[in-house]
């Protein structure tokens, strides 16, 4: 077929309609589009289509259209073949067994054998998306260079957009070397229009930044991960909910109570104590021995009681009654002595009236409050207990220090990374009211 007749629809478009003026161009198939482009403006085309079926009628067309005296090359590109594989299937349907190095580019190896064989040449690659860049530019490179020394060279290029993304990503590469049209309406477009913007997928975002975007958010499960066990253990007390004043009244109110009644029930026992005399009593008040008497109240001996004592004494001067009654009185004693207390560290701060100490922190756990006072060498401290609605929690704090400047100056000169935990300094007061609180929840 004649490349005369693709233009029968520009003449068509441009024929004058009587009494009117010229009609725009209306419609052009994409087949007179590419042989035009290629003989008139640029000889290296790439036409675009979705599939198949969109482009490759546009390369049978170009191939039939050609005079039989043009050299034809005709490459199905296929993702198996590299670009040394690609050079040698093009020179070698070109120039037969003429000898070339397979590494150098097409448009340095085709430019020297045109030199010894002097014909037109056309070569036509279908698939062009299996094509790498490289080669790519080369024979859109070497129409260009061919142009410039006015040789006959046409490059046609179809395939899917994936061409076309290739090109719009590397504009530089390809500007002015190559015509772009697509094979649906026969447009030509530019490397800068909106149908070469590659669709932003997952799989199309580069391997880098989706290792990095991976490796930012494995980090972020980590960090908080390892701060919410952090808060598990150390607690800041600026932010925990206070007992209301009313209750710490009621507990006050009720450790008095439990405290008379303590007093009221060992009151009797006492008084019943003090007025007990055993027989050794009457004989010391016999002999003179005020001493021993002075804290007993004697009651006035009847003439009886005067005869019985002094006979006893001549009968039966053994004091081992008086022994069995003295273990019976302590029998009766011991229990009434006072125990030690409970939570002896409390006992600091209960003793001293005002003051201030360095809060270090709160532990629910020994081992993290052993692994605490090991890290920052901490050997001179107090601790006490506190109730939280967890449980309870063991408090370490710096000795007592009579003013809050001095206890402040304390702090100033502790560890810098012990200092950004939080510490802080903390009345006795305070304390003391968080100690009742405890000890009256456990009583």
């Amino acid at each position: 077929m004649s490349a005369l007749k693709n233009f029968t629809h520009i003449a068509q478009a441009t024929a004058p309609n009587s009494g009117q003026g010229n009609q725009p161009v209306t419609n052009i198939s994409v087949h007179a589009r590419v042989d035009y482009t290629l003989r008139f403006s640029t000889p290296a085309v790439y036409v675009l289509g979705e599939n198949p079926q969109a482009y490759s009628h546009v390369a049978s067309h170009y191939i039939e259209s050609l005079d039989s005296d043009r050299n034809i090359a005709f490459i199905a590109c296929a993702s198996q073949l590299n670009n040394i594989q690609m050079r040698c299937r093009i020179i070698e349907q070109l120039f037969g067994e003429q000898l070339f190095d397979p590494e150098e580019p097409l448009s340095v190896s085709i430019i020297n054998l045109m030199k010894k064989q002097s014909q037109p040449l056309s070569i036509v690659l279908e698939h062009s998306q299996f094509l790498s860049l490289q080669v790519t530019h080369e024979v859109c490179q070497l129409a260009q260079i061919a142009k410039k020394r006015e040789l006959d060279i046409q490059v046609l290029l179809v395939g899917n957009p994936e061409t076309g993304y290739l090109m719009a990503d590397n504009a530089l590469l390809f500007k002015d070397k190559v015509a772009i049209v697509q094979a649906n309406n026969a447009q030509l477009i530019n490397l800068q229009s909106k149908v070469l913007k590659r669709p932003s997928t997952f799989f199309s975002i580069p391997k880098g930044v989706k290792v990095f975007a991976l490796f930012t958010l494995l980090s972020g499960i980590l960090l908080a991960g390892v701060y919410s066990l952090w808060q598990m253990d150390v607690v800041n007390f600026s932010s925990l909910p206070s007992k209301p004043v009313t209750q710490i009244a009621d507990t006050s109110e009720k450790m008095v109570t439990s405290q008379a009644k303590e007093a009221q029930v060992n009151e009797p026992s006492n008084q019943k104590l003090m007025t007990l005399a055993t027989a050794s009593d009457v004989l010391n008040a016999l002999h003179g021995n005020t001493e021993q008497v002075a804290s007993v109240e004697i009651e006035q001996a009847t003439p009886n009681d005067v005869l019985m004592a002094i006979t006893t004494e001549l009968q039966t001067p053994q004091v081992t009654p008086v022994q069995n009654t003295e273990l019976t009185v302590r029998e009766v004693v011991e229990p009434t002595v006072n125990e030690s207390p409970k939570w002896p560290e409390h006992q600091i701060f209960k003793g001293t009236e005002s003051g201030f100490v360095i809060q270090f922190g709160g532990f629910t756990k020994e081992a993290v409050k052993a692994n605490f006072l090991a890290r920052y060498r901490i050997t001179d401290y107090l601790t006490y207990q506190r109730v939280l609605a967890q449980g309870v929690m063991q408090v370490i704090t710096s000795p007592v220090f009579e003013t809050r400047e001095q206890a402040q100056d304390a702090l100033d000169k502790l560890p810098t990374d012990l200092k950004e935990r939080g510490i802080w300094v903390k009345n006795i007061s305070a304390i003391k009211v968080e100690i009742s609180a405890f000890e009256s929840s456990h009583l």
